[in-house]
């Protein structure tokens, strides 16, 4: 089974474009003198970027195939490398509820013994149920766990 991704994803990629391109001729006069509300500017886009890029896209936007005895995924909308994971080497999943414009969107995260590998997200793929469905026969359920920002903000540089 394949993961499809919504249109979701794929927003993530055309609100990177221009936000590069603003950022893009700041950071060459960075050190031109610029007025100070373009230096918070600066900084404020450098978060969001690296946020999208390695918050959003690497750990959240994978595509994903679930095989009978392993997952294929990629990163970045499925433009990243290919990467093998054998189910002996998962300990299980965990997922975890986010609310967001007044509903819950669900995240199921596959964990190894010492890391996450990735979050799968009902905010960004099409058929998150079905391939829920699939890896819960397949994984073990190790329980629910709680939200936090924190850990979201370390998730992006791990």
């Amino acid at each position: 089974m394949k993961s499809k991704f919504k249109i979701q994803a794929f927003l993530s990629v055309i609100l990177l474009v221009p936000i590069l391109g603003i950022l893009a001729p700041l950071l060459i006069n960075f050190f031109d003198g610029l007025p100070i509300v373009l230096y918070f500017l600066c900084l404020f886009l450098t978060f969001t970027s690296v946020w999208l890029i390695f918050g959003e896209l690497r750990t959240k936007v994978i595509k994903l195939e679930v095989l009978d005895d392993r997952i294929l995924y990629k990163r970045y909308i499925g433009l990243g490398c290919k990467r093998i994971i054998y189910y002996r080497d998962i300990q299980g999943f965990t997922t975890l509820e986010i609310f967001h414009n007044g509903k819950v969107i669900e995240y199921l995260i596959i964990r190894t013994s010492d890391r996450d590998l990735f979050k799968l997200s009902e905010f960004y793929h099409q058929n998150y149920f079905e391939v829920k469905n699939e890896l819960s026969s397949k994984l073990k359920y190790l329980g629910t766990e709680n939200y936090t920002v924190l850990k979201d903000f370390k998730d992006i540089f791990k």
